[in-house]
């Protein structure tokens, strides 16, 4: 703690990813790995595994402004959702995204 107080102490040039990036990022890839396991299996409960992925996508929709990683996981899921949709003969379900 007393490092981060005293200005005259330098770090390494390397820059360190400060804990809202690494957040992020792990939070992206729990995502991105939710959304590959839920899309998985098109014959165990579609429709509460569309809700699920339509819930996932409204959580990410909101933090969607966040720099870094975050849109390319709020792509992926989004098409995860669609994919899905599209499988199980649910497109109609769409229209619950965003809200």
């Amino acid at each position: 703690m007393l490092l981060y107080l005293c200005p005259a102490y330098s770090f390494s040039r390397s820059r360190v990813p400060t804990q809202l990036e690494t957040d992020a990022t792990a939070a992206g890839k729990a995502a991105q790995s939710v959304a590959a396991k839920l899309s998985a299996n098109t014959a165990d409960k579609p429709l509460l595994r569309l809700k699920i992925l339509a819930n996932l996508f409204n959580v990410l929709s909101v933090g969607a402004g966040l720099k870094g990683n975050s849109r390319a996981v709020f792509l992926n899921v989004f098409l995860s959702v669609v994919k899905y949709a599209s499988a199980v003969g649910q497109v109609g379900y769409m229209q619950y995204l965003g809200s």
